[in-house]
């Protein structure tokens, strides 16, 4: 990732700190994955790549809900979904699919 701060290609490095971030949180588990989903939707809304913003959103939300934050989870995904729409990408689909479960989870 510092490659792509170096060469400051902002996109780069959020869609790299996403992609280390879900790794992690599929391997070590959530706590170690939330920074780096945090960090990549800190530079993704800086600046504005929303597909960026949404997967960091759903990685947050996605840790969340593994932790027991269901309102966090909850908050993150519905913001990840609205997002996801706008953009008209494939992954509203998946994203509204777990919004369900966790709604129906109560």
């Amino acid at each position: 990732m510092g490659w792509y701060r170096d060469a400051g290609d902002v996109h780069g490095e959020a869609e790299a700190l996403n992609s280390r971030a879900a790794l992690l949180a599929d391997t070590v588990g959530p706590s170690q994955a939330l920074p780096g989903h945090r960090e990549a939707l800190t530079l993704a809304r800086r600046a504005r790549i929303r597909m960026e913003e949404a997967r960091a959103l759903e990685g947050i939300a996605r840790c969340l809900a593994v932790r027991g934050e269901r309102a966090g989870a909850l908050t993150a995904l519905a913001e990840a979904v609205t997002l996801y729409r706008r953009i008209g990408t494939p992954e509203a689909g998946r994203a509204v699919d777990l919004l369900k479960e966790l709604t129906a989870s109560r």
